[in-house]
């Protein structure tokens, strides 16, 4: 977060998962990472936005989501943070913004597909 707005994805057209809708930050944990998935969070972070972990501050661990997907198990763990960078760099997986908590729900995501652009 930086101030009341949440860095958020507008996910390529061209990507398989989630294709032009906005999501967070975020990507699946290496084989070394299981145990720690903090480090994981903050590298995909860093990945997808160039933001170092050490422009982080008051980075926890909120939620736990556990669902099952034809056979397997997924959990996704949900970290949140805060900087004072403004600035990132967009990458393939989509283009990222700066958006308002006041607008969020109103993003056209996995959970509201009707919303706006």
């Amino acid at each position: 977060m930086n101030g009341n707005k949440i860095l958020m994805s507008k996910r390529s057209k061209e990507r398989t998962l989630t294709s032009n809708l906005w999501t967070g930050l975020g990507g699946h944990l290496e084989a070394h990472e299981h145990n720690v998935p903090e480090k994981s969070c903050l590298r995909e972070i860093f990945e997808e936005a160039a933001i170092r972990s050490n422009e982080i501050e008051q980075f926890k661990l909120r939620y736990i989501l556990i669902r099952r997907s034809k056979d397997e198990i997924r959990q996704h763990f949900i970290y949140f943070g805060r900087t004072t960078r403004e600035d990132f760099v967009n990458t393939d997986q989509g283009e990222l913004n700066w958006i308002d908590l006041s607008e969020i729900l109103h993003l056209r995501h996995h959970g509201n597909r009707r919303g706006l652009s």
